[in-house]
C-alpha cells in the first residue's frame, strides 16, 4: 500500500477525498484556501489502515442464538 493524502479543514468536517500525491493535496489545499478565506487547512498523510476482515457478534447472557 502506498501512502495517500487528505486535506482537512481545521475545525470543520473531516476529509473526504484521497489524493495520490502530496502535490495533489497541496494544490487542493491552496484551492480551498482561496475559496474559504481565513480558514486553515491541513495536509494529512495516511500511513496505515486497520480493517476487520470478518465481523463477529458476541451475544450477551444467552439472549440471542445464531
Amino acid at each position: 500500500m502506498k501512502p495517500y493524502y487528505y486535506v482537512n479543514r481545521v475545525n470543520g468536517h473531516g476529509p473526504t477525498v484521497k489524493h495520490p500525491t502530496a502535490e495533489s493535496a497541496h494544490k487542493e489545499s491552496l484551492r480551498l484556501c482561496e475559496k474559504h478565506k481565513g480558514e486553515v487547512f491541513e495536509i494529512l498523510v495516511c500511513i496505515g489502515i486497520t480493517q476487520t476482515v470478518q465481523p463477529t457478534t458476541f451475544w450477551v447472557d444467552g439472549l440471542m442464538t445464531p
